[in-house]
């Protein structure tokens, strides 16, 4: 389906040299136009031309796309070129497997200086949808079923409706049959909109879906989302701190790590395995002896193994999550483990991981 919404001849001829020069040849093409359709076609011709109005295109298309068979459909808008190996690509991907109801290819983006970007997304990847859309949600093939067990292109979000169906196939069918064919399948112009509400609108509604109704969607960069999924519950998590002697370099972690972060209820663990120097035996004693709830100081006294070290504290703690933490980290964002927990509470999450600054 090729949207040429802006009447452009001379961009809609580039998209068609590009598929007809390629070198699969068993598609089928709708070029949806605003303007008068060069010549008179019909259903069952290759190319068939179906003048639509820009606010209401998706309506005859969906009618279109009823009354026609098909297995694969793909959306795109007049300008785009297609590899002349993409949809042979595809075609020859999709029919190794089974079950498969979405796929995407890599793609490049021709910059207004003529250079060329390349976009090698990776296998499907959730997170990276919902914070970067405008990069992950664009010219995805969907299976025929599985495009209308979810109603299809709808226009509620017209800014974002490849977008918004995406997310639709993952909140009925979850993220299995996705696939990614790891090769260009065709070059597109960048979208240069910096703020698109309709984006926002799919990620609001996936979000209340999906049961967070305290959520809140961020933007940090243009069209890059942070979401904060409010959850209501505030556990326990128990920060693991292994460490031997270094005391410059575990009090560092310790003091900041108190002073700094904000969410408040957790507690440490410090495992000492067989400090020697006596200013570290001192420090640790005095830990000991302050007799915190909130901070205790546990023995491994057995030659270094990282693992037995942490199962050990894990044996010990009291909290419903675990963060393992290194004693030569120092806390510099209060809100780290806000942001951990953000993540860590998701039900399809088990383990999150941060970015440390080197």
């Amino acid at each position: 389906m090729l949207l040429d919404l802006d009447g452009d001849i001379e961009r809609l001829q580039v998209s068609l040299d590009s598929l007809f020069e390629g070198h699969y040849k068993r598609f089928r093409l709708v070029v949806l136009t605003t303007v008068q359709p060069p010549v008179a076609t019909s259903l069952h011709d290759r190319v068939h031309f179906l003048q639509v109005q820009e606010s209401s295109w998706h309506q005859p298309l969906m009618q279109l796309l009823e009354a026609t068979e098909w297995n694969w459909v793909m959306l795109a808008r007049s300008g785009v070129q297609f590899a002349p190996n993409g949809l042979l690509q595809v075609a020859h991907d999709l029919q190794q497997v089974s079950g498969c109801r979405a796929v995407y290819g890599d793609e490049l983006q021709k910059l207004a200086d003529g250079t060329l970007d390349s976009w090698l997304r990776p296998s499907f990847n959730l997170d990276l949808l919902l914070s970067q859309p405008r990069m992950m949600a664009g010219h995805w093939l969907i299976e025929r079923d599985a495009f209308f067990q979810v109603g299809g292109y709808s226009g509620q979000f017209p800014q974002a409706v490849e977008f918004d169906l995406i997310m639709r196939l993952i909140e009925q069918g979850g993220m299995q049959g996705i696939g990614h064919i790891d090769t260009p399948l065709l070059t597109a112009q960048p979208d240069e909109v910096e703020f698109n509400r309709d984006e926002i609108g799919v990620l609001r509604r996936h979000l209340v879906n999906r049961g967070f109704n305290n959520a809140v969607v961020l933007q940090s960069r243009p069209r890059v989302y942070h979401l904060r999924y409010g959850h209501a519950e505030r556990p326990l998590v128990s920060i693991l701190i292994p460490t031997k002697d270094q005391l410059p370099m575990v009090q560092r972690c310790v003091e900041t790590l108190l002073e700094r972060t904000r969410y408040s209820n957790y507690e440490i663990l410090l495992v000492d395995n067989q400090s020697e120097t006596p200013e570290a035996l001192q420090w640790l004693q005095g830990l000991e002896s302050m007799a915190n709830p909130k901070l205790r100081v546990l023995r491994y006294p057995h030659p270094f193994n990282y693992s037995a070290i942490n199962n050990l504290a894990a044996e010990q703690a009291r909290g419903e999550y675990l963060v393992l933490l290194n004693n030569d980290t120092a806390i510099t964002e209060g809100d780290w483990l806000d942001e951990l927990l953000n993540h860590a509470q998701r039900p399809e999450v088990g383990i999150v991981g941060a970015i440390a600054a080197r």
